[in-house]
């Protein structure tokens, strides 16, 4: 069966469809790719109406004045006022295609234009979920360190209880220690790869590390049925390509 447009749902995680959401009207890459579409969208309409013809109108007015001086030294002066309309139009015949080649080309790269939003968004999207699956990750690796941890403090505490006891050596306790900062280490390091894996979550979000928090879970969702074999056809579907396509048919 062909995956649904919101593909991530097959994991049956609501944390990850809320992330999906945020992600599909915060991301700035998104946001981008849509303005780059707004703007292929206004020259195709605007080479659309090079095709047919062009109206203008022209107005003006003016005033006048004229007299003669009488004998007595009166004058005789008189004001007045013209005005005119014009109408013109214009229309350029595409007799050797060109003005209808210019509309071809801008339609292509604005279908370009929308295949790339598209291809940003579905780019956006699997950033999302791998980094949530990361972070998930990270969580359960943490999780088991932690228990791993309690038990080689007691490992630990039971060595130096022996030691004391003369069962066990001093090389005996040194190991059980070392195994316990090691694996303490071993703990820091997850917990900041989870830190950063947040943060990395927040930017796709497009919202500031310092405001978002995802609390922690520990664990992972259940993968979906993947088929065998995918369809030659999902190559096709691919927005990259389908972009490249479409800005050869425009060159």
């Amino acid at each position: 069966a062909e995956a649904p447009a919101a593909w991530w749902t097959l994991y049956g995680d609501a944390t990850l469809n809320a992330l999906q959401e945020q992600a599909a009207s915060g991301n700035q890459n998104i946001a981008l790719s849509l303005a780059r579409l707004r703007a292929a969208q206004a020259v195709v309409a605007s080479s659309r109406a090079s095709l047919g013809p062009t109206l203008g109108t022209t107005a003006s007015a003016s005033r006048a004045r004229s007299g003669s001086l009488a004998a007595d030294g009166s004058s005789n002066t008189r004001t007045s006022t013209s005005y005119s309309l014009g109408l013109n139009a214009s229309w350029e015949l595409d007799l050797w295609g060109r003005l209808a080649g210019t509309v071809d080309a801008a339609q292509a790269t604005a279908q370009a234009s929308a295949d790339d939003l598209a291809a940003a968004r579905l780019s956006v999207q699997a950033s999302v979920a791998q980094t949530y699956f990361s972070l998930r990750a990270a969580e359960a690796n943490a999780q088991i360190l932690r228990e791993t941890l309690q038990a080689y403090e007691r490992s630990w505490e039971l060595t130096r209880n022996r030691q004391q006891a003369g069962v066990a050596s001093v090389a005996d306790v040194a190991q059980a220690e070392s195994q316990y900062k090691s694996t303490q280490v071993q703990l820091l390091e997850a917990e900041t790869t989870r830190t950063q894996l947040e943060n990395a979550l927040a930017a796709l979000l497009g919202q500031a590390p310092a405001s978002f928090s995802l609390p922690a879970t520990g664990t992972l969702p259940q993968p979906p049925v993947v088929p065998a074999q995918l369809p030659s056809q999902l190559l096709e579907r691919r927005p990259d390509i389908a972009a490249a396509e479409r800005r050869v048919a425009a060159a």
